[in-house]
């Protein structure tokens, strides 16, 4: 990767991020042991759902169309051509080249939500109850962005603040002996 973008440093440029802000794709979370130190494994399975790698396409094609106007035009602006390793068999100006290129520069924000997820008793996906309890055990909740069940269109902390704050009350309240 740093190769492909090593000719750009110190370079005028700019780049486009296109961002799919509500995936089709889930991903998941398996326990790699019952050793609660071994870390986790993390399925991703990015664009299971082709219809999320036709998004992220659209969003780059968009920002060619942008970028070719006559603002950008005059200033000079013109696309970067030097090929994503791997891509180098599609022309540029294919489908087949964004794909190839979106499969491969995608990455996550680290913003995952939903491994805990929160739901009602019928949803046998939920691990946390409206009081984020976990279900089936005493004394433990999960208060983080693990129990969100659906990606939110922002960044995750202003939700993980409102979670904790909820929490404590609901942990007051639960606790609450007068």
């Amino acid at each position: 990767m740093e190769a492909f973008v090593k000719p750009l440093f110190n370079k005028r440029s700019f780049m486009y991020f296109p961002v799919l802000l509500h995936s089709r794709t889930k991903g998941s979370l398996t326990l790699k042991s019952t050793n609660p130190y071994d870390h986790p494994n993390f399925h991703y399975q990015y664009f299971d759902d082709d219809r999320d790698l036709q998004a992220l396409v659209h969003g780059i094609k968009t920002a060619l169309a942008i970028t070719a106007q006559k603002p950008f035009r005059k200033l000079g602006v013109e696309l970067y051509r030097t090929k994503v390793p791997g891509c180098e068999r599609y022309a540029i100006e294919d489908d087949d080249y964004w794909r190839c290129y979106v499969r491969t520069m995608t990455t996550s924000v680290w913003h995952y939500v939903g491994t805990c997820k929160m739901g009602n008793d019928s949803d046998p996906s939920a691990v946390v109850d409206e009081r984020l309890r976990v279900r089936g055990l005493r004394k433990l909740r999960v208060v983080d962005a693990s129990v969100i069940p659906v990606a939110p269109l922002g960044h995750t902390s202003a939700y993980v603040y409102m979670i904790g704050e909820k929490a404590a009350d609901m942990i007051k309240e639960d606790n609450d002996s007068s």
